[in-house]
């Protein structure tokens, strides 16, 4: 969609958008200082009355952050797991997962804001991929990256 045209959803799937520092202390990210480590916490709950499979989780970054790919750290080995498949690439990641009736899921994503400037962090969506009536969305924002002087 087109920035800030985004309606926020949730049906049959709750989802939340979260972001931290390294500390897990909450985190302003309307204006970053370049250089800043972030972690995108998104929660999502399956608040249907039936198994939902093959949910697609869309995660698209602002342009001005960079995914951090733990998946290559040894130490982060385990980031994918219970997940059926996720695809990192460039600027989104995708998580593929299957959720029971009640079940909630936690998806981390290590970021930096990079590039100073004013970029559009796009929406956040969640779907079963089989019952597009089963969906939830947070909208989308304008965030800033502040350079260094």
């Amino acid at each position: 969609p087109k920035e800030n045209t985004e309606v926020a959803t949730s049906q049959g799937l709750d989802l939340q958008v979260n972001y931290y520092n390294q500390k897990q202390q909450p985190v302003d990210i309307n204006s970053l200082p370049i250089g800043t480590s972030i972690i995108a916490i998104a929660t999502l709950k399956n608040t249907s009355a039936q198994t939902l499979r093959n949910i697609a989780l869309t995660q698209i970054f602002a342009s001005g952050w960079e995914i951090n790919n733990d998946r290559i750290a040894a130490e982060n080995q385990s980031s994918t797991s219970g997940f059926n498949y996720v695809d990192v690439r460039d600027d989104r990641v995708y998580h593929y997962l299957d959720l029971k009736p009640g079940q909630s899921v936690q998806v981390s994503t290590s970021l930096t804001a990079a590039y100073a400037g004013d970029f559009y962090l796009p929406a956040v969506s969640a779907e079963a991929m089989y019952d597009a009536t089963k969906t939830a969305l947070v909208k989308g924002k304008w965030v800033k990256v502040v350079g260094v002087d």
